[in-house]
């Protein structure tokens, strides 16, 4: 098992990978601030599972040629969900941000957690789903990591991280068992550290 301090080196090079595309692993230390030690043993580590591969050379600068690194878009994909006041909308992404397919459920007079239960199913069923991130508009207070109010279900004074998802599937690549709301700059909110006044923002839960 990974220590804390190598899944966030990893996660900073792969976020450079994911934004900045084919890379090499001098230019990932550049971007990272990581070094050309820190950057290629984990550049080693997510290639031994396939996650990264070497997909050629850099042009030859006077010296040996530098491998270029790419994430493998096949490995798995990323299942957002948004919570709408109508539907359920759910989009399917390749490692590398592709839109796979997306579908979406009208809410109807049906339950909004048997129709994410069901896309998810659905997602399982195409392949292996790394990753799932649940959105959601309403009035959001970071601080206290709560959701104030939503109209899109009435919800009301809905601790976040309280709130909790188990989806054993034989695709998925290991149960799903976090917190739907932990919001941090990694993920495109801000840190529950940061004091933000409450306001109407949409609250990406992951």
């Amino acid at each position: 098992m990974l220590d804390k301090v190598k899944q966030n080196n990893i996660k900073n090079i792969l976020s450079i990978m994911l934004s900045q595309g084919a890379n090499t692993k001098a230019n990932i230390s550049f971007l990272t601030g990581l070094s050309n030690t820190t950057v290629s043993d984990c550049i080693n580590e997510v290639q031994a599972i396939n996650f990264v591969s070497k997909t050629g050379f850099d042009k030859p600068r006077g010296g040996r040629r530098s491998a270029i690194y790419t994430i493998n878009k096949d490995y798995g994909m990323f299942l957002g969900i948004t919570i709408l006041k109508d539907r359920i909308f759910f989009a399917l992404t390749d490692s590398c941000g592709g839109l796979v397919d997306s579908f979406f459920y009208e809410k109807g007079n049906r339950t909004p957690i048997l129709s994410i239960y069901t896309g998810i199913e659905k997602a399982c069923e195409m392949g292996t789903v790394l990753a799932i991130g649940i959105g959601v508009y309403g009035i959001v207070d970071y601080v206290n990591q709560t959701l104030i109010s939503s109209k899109c279900d009435n919800w009301s004074n809905v601790p976040l991280g309280a709130n909790r998802a188990e989806i054993p599937h034989s695709h998925v690549s290991r149960p799903y068992n976090k917190p739907l709301s932990r919001m941090g700059e990694n993920h495109g909110c801000r840190s529950k550290s940061q004091k933000l006044p409450l306001g109407k923002r949409r609250a990406r839960c992951w």
